[in-house]
């Protein structure tokens, strides 16, 4: 069952900000309803408690979490992912950037079945190029 929750893999930085561009793009939100977490700075389970509350500005809330490394969260925040991802908030978004993951992790099984995972692989060249074209 996919919600609002995407994975974005990509070791490539810019091919990372344009896969969130694209994703971003597909979601219907108000700016300044938009949280961006650095995870190399903040706890997964801030994370989990920004992505469950409601937002204050509008009826969606969209929170990009970066630098996410799935294989150092504890045993109590799989947990508390887990209770999550089984009833999401649905008016809020939750899209994850990371390098890249272990694919035989349990973190791992939980994202596929729940989120809608972007990785290198799956990017339209001809799309990156015009991107990458407007940044410049």
């Amino acid at each position: 069952m996919k919600n609002n929750l995407y994975l974005i893999i990509s070791e490539d930085k810019t091919l990372r900000e344009f896969n969130l561009h694209q994703t971003l793009e597909s979601i219907s939100y108000q700016e300044d309803s938009r949280v961006n977490l650095d995870l190399s700075v903040t706890t997964f389970t801030d994370l989990l408690d920004e992505v469950s509350m409601l937002s204050m500005f509008s009826n969606t809330k969209v929170v990009v979490a970066d630098n996410v490394s799935l294989d150092k969260i504890s045993d109590s925040e799989l947990t508390y992912f887990e209770n999550y991802l089984e009833n999401p908030n649905p008016n809020n978004y939750l899209i994850l950037l990371t390098n890249k993951v272990d694919t035989r992790k349990k973190s791992y099984k939980l994202l596929q079945k729940y989120f809608t995972i972007t990785d290198d692989s799956s990017f339209d060249m001809n799309n990156l190029n015009n991107y990458v074209k407007k940044r410049n």
